[in-house]
């Protein structure tokens, strides 16, 4: 283990295997017989990569290998997902990929566009589940989904052309996967439609104590958005410079790396602000004695969203602005739309 790579949690690196540069490797991973591991990849949750019978492993650039996937070959690199039962030797730079697709004749026919596209993003939330009771949020391209609390609704939306969350500002929110706030650089973005004046309502919350989270809202008293990283009480925030309004939909972003943060509000820059603290810096350790709180729709203080939401997505790359306006566009009922 070499550079300013890291291993955590319950993670293992045995044999001749090789983690550097900045790569990550977490929770239960293991990385052995030799693989390489470098640049910005992350081996994660309870995955394995093994060089096996004589094949090598190379895992680079911003790949992400999670759940039980198994690389038994190949080099995997760019923005490529290895989730869930994954057990081949391809080399493959983009997509979420899995032993289900793209063999399943039933995927999507869009399975060829949204697999390609766009870069880096790890989870997806179009709120488009056939069942308007079903208790998760679908993460449309992978396994990440996420656990609704309350019994919010879906409700049809002429405007977003499809299903949209509905949250009562109460009791409704959403339970996220802690590996959504394991970013050293990234992208979260959404569509919101606010309908309480309410200052400072939780729209993202990461946090592992009460001063130490990571907080996204939608509007302050004066309508402007702000995220706020708190690490042991020392606090960086940025605040949009163009107001979110009430009762329409608003595409809001923000990006971060590279020490800066910045809101796209419709899919233009709306605020920079020297944020050297990264969504990481705030997630309780990964073990079964350290609680963290993560959710949609809320904080850990019981304050929450009012309004609607609709195609919630996080990326494990800063988005350039191309990519935001590509993204923003990028919505309706439709798989991978």
């Amino acid at each position: 283990v070499s550079g300013s790579a890291i291993v955590s949690g319950y993670a293992v690196v045995n044999g001749n295997a090789n983690v550097t540069g900045n790569a990550r490797v977490e929770d239960h991973a293991m990385v052995s017989e030799g693989a390489l591991i470098e640049g910005n990849a992350v081996v994660e949750q309870y995955a394995l990569v093994p060089a096996y019978l004589g094949n090598s492993v190379t895992v680079m650039g911003n790949a992400v290998v999670r759940g039980e996937a198994m690389p038994t070959g190949g080099t995997i690199s760019g923005s490529a997902i290895l989730e869930y039962d994954y057990t081949s030797d391809f080399s493959l730079s983009t997509g979420v990929n899995d032993n289900t697709e793209p063999y399943d004749e039933g995927w999507s026919v869009y399975y060829g566009e949204t697999q390609a596209t766009p870069p880096g993003l790890i989870a997806s939330y179009s709120i488009n589940e056939t069942s308007t009771s079903t208790p998760d949020l679908y993460d449309e391209f992978g396994t990440l989904n996420a656990i609704l609390r309350g019994t919010p609704t879906r409700v049809f939306d002429s405007t977003m052309n499809g299903n949209v969350l509905s949250l009562n500002g109460s009791s409704q929110y959403a339970i996220l996967d802690r590996s959504l706030g394991d970013l050293t650089s990234g992208t979260y973005s959404m569509w919101l439609n606010p309908s309480s004046a309410t200052a400072n309502q939780p729209l993202l919350y990461f946090g592992s104590s009460s001063n130490t989270y990571l907080s996204l809202t939608g509007r302050d008293s004066n309508g402007f958005a702000h995220l706020t990283i708190s690490v042991n009480g020392t606090v960086q925030q940025l605040v949009s410079n163009v107001t979110v309004p009430l009762n329409q939909w608003t595409d809001l972003a923000v990006t971060f790396g590279n020490g800066t943060a910045t809101f796209y509000i419709n899919g233009a820059a709306a605020g920079s602000a020297v944020i050297s603290f990264m969504p990481t810096n705030v997630l309780a350790a990964d073990n079964d004695s350290s609680a963290g709180s993560y959710y949609l729709g809320r904080d850990a203080s019981g304050n929450y969203f009012t309004g609607k939401l609709d195609d919630i997505r996080f990326y494990n790359q800063t988005l350039t602005p191309a990519q935001v306006q590509n993204e923003m566009a990028r919505t309706g009922p439709r798989h991978g739309e």
